[in-house]
């Protein structure tokens, strides 16, 4: 692919980097602002009804799955675990560049409750398709909404869980003309399509919070198959072109961001996600987060003198769960750095330098952790932290108490954590489910042992603080990726100092 330095900034229309870009950009390396070679170029496939095969793939069978697995799931000869959890509402969008008519993919696997539990698909906002139960394998194709592309949605009820299905691989085929409208997606909605090779380029837009709101928005890019390097580029107001933009984050691979202020448009954002070499499936997805969820040095002390490698397994420790915590509050909660600070002590004041204290990183190896509740936008007070006792996603757990302040999802009964929201990271946050609750699967696959709660979900609980502590809420079930794949090119949960 050549090399290709990283660059992660603002630019205005005319593609010259601002001072205040500069600031945000860190130390990034930038390249120029426009990239030689680099042109959005759209490849006109297969003319229909002859196909193109792309990379896509949608797996939410066996270990490989994008959805919370049941936690609670028994297994029989004829329906082996993992399965899905009951009460799914998720729904997400595949889009094709300008060209794209029809858009197609291969049932490989698909086993559900029949008749209750089922998939539907084709031409967003028009008649959908089902499958249910176990169709026949093989491929199903549909022709794309012109205005808002194609759309998946996956329904469950509440009881009978199975194994789920296994989408593999996709196939498309094209109009001679480009299609000039440009669908547009909802924050925390999964838009995913596949780019054919070097210079294709896809295209949606968002709308961004009022102008008269102090809301962020972010923009996230990666990919799941295939070998590539995509790019992405965000402009007010009309499509991007490679010299004309806003918003632009390139590196070296497909794992992209761009972080957008609040007033920073009062028309749409429009999105495109362009192949700086190679073909392959994309995933993308809106965020949206209040000013005071931007956090910038968050402020960890050290309870006694911690060695270099020990300091060196907390940086990714506090990383990593920075980024689980994004994916699972889907972008409304951005933690941007954290300031490590190895002073041997955790007093409020002194022991961080110039700053308070937030999370303390105690000598004990027997202690996990713990951390106040926030209320609303206050401050919560200061976090405790075993001596590697807790994990990334403990990190992220215990932080969604800080910040999404929520309760912990689960009872303990002698000594045992007992889960009220089974696929929640405030229930069981040493499990492979990243979710929060919502109001449609809360207390649904809780651990049928206990007895119920008055907890409230985490999503609702957010949205009803005061002030709300989130910009948005889901009432369906979101996505699964904890991105921890995803580097954010930096941009997200690095860890400042100290010195080795």
């Amino acid at each position: 692919m050549g090399s290709k330095p990283k660059q992660f900034c603002a630019v205005v229309q005319t593609a010259v980097l601002s001072l205040v870009a500069l600031a945000a950009v860190g130390s990034a390396v930038l390249k120029p602002p426009v990239v030689q070679g680099a042109a959005f170029i759209p490849i006109v496939c297969a003319t229909c009804p002859t196909r193109t095969a792309v990379v896509w793939s949608w797996l939410n069978h066996g270990s490989t799955t994008e959805l919370p697995n049941d936690p609670n799931c028994v297994a029989t000869p004829d329906n082996p675990c993992p399965h899905y959890i009951n009460n799914i509402q998720h729904r997400r969008y595949v889009y094709g560049n300008p060209y794209t008519r029809d858009f197609g993919f291969n049932v490989a696997h698909f086993d559900t409750e029949s008749g209750f539990d089922y998939l539907d698909y084709g031409p967003a906002g028009q008649t959908l398709t089902r499958l249910t139960g176990a169709p026949t394998t093989g491929w199903r194709d549909f022709t794309l909404n012109t205005l808002n592309g194609g759309t998946f949605y996956f329904r469950t009820d509440g009881s009978i869980t199975r194994q789920g299905f296994a989408l593999t691989e996709a196939r498309v085929c094209c109009n001679t003309t480009e299609n000039p409208n440009v669908p547009s997606i909802a924050v925390g909605t999964l838009a995913t399509g596949a780019l054919m090779g070097t210079n294709d380029t896809v295209y949606f837009k968002f709308t961004p919070p009022p102008t008269s709101s102090t809301d962020h928005s972010t923009v996230v890019l990666y990919s799941t198959g295939g070998t590539n390097d995509f790019d992405l580029y965000v402009r007010c107001g009309s499509k991007p072109t490679a010299s004309t933009y806003d918003y632009v984050n390139r590196s070296g691979d497909s794992n992209e961001m761009v972080h957008i202020p609040a007033n920073a448009c009062s028309s749409d954002f429009y999105v495109a996600v362009y192949s700086y070499a190679g073909s392959g499936q994309f995933r993308a997805q809106v965020g949206r987060h209040r000013a005071k969820r931007h956090i910038s040095n968050f402020a960890i002390g050290t309870q006694y003198f911690a060695t270099e490698n020990e300091l060196a397994q907390y940086r990714t420790l506090f990383r990593n769960g920075a980024r689980m915590l994004y994916g699972s509050s889907e972008g409304a909660i951005f933690i941007e750095s954290f300031s490590l600070n190895n002073n041997g002590s955790c007093a409020p004041f002194g022991g961080c330098g110039s700053q308070q204290c937030l999370a303390c990183l105690k000598n004990d190896t027997g202690y996990r952790s713990n951390s106040p509740l926030c209320s609303g936008e206050s401050a919560a007070g200061m976090m405790n932290i075993g001596k590697f006792n807790c994990d990334h996603e403990c990190i992220a757990h215990e932080l969604g108490h800080y910040y999404m302040c929520q309760p912990d999802e689960y009872t303990d009964v002698s000594g045992n954590s007992r889960s009220q929201c089974g696929h929640s990271n405030m229930a069981n946050p040493w499990g492979s489910n990243n979710n929060y609750c919502t109001s449609t699967n809360h207390k649904k696959d809780k651990d049928p042992t206990v007895g119920d709660t008055t907890l409230n979900n985490t999503w609702d609980n957010a949205a009803t603080t005061s002030p709300p502590v989130v910009p948005f809420s889901f009432s369906g079930t979101p996505d699964n990726f904890d991105f921890q794949t995803h580097d954010f090119n930096n941009a997200l949960g690095t860890v400042l100092g100290p010195p080795p």
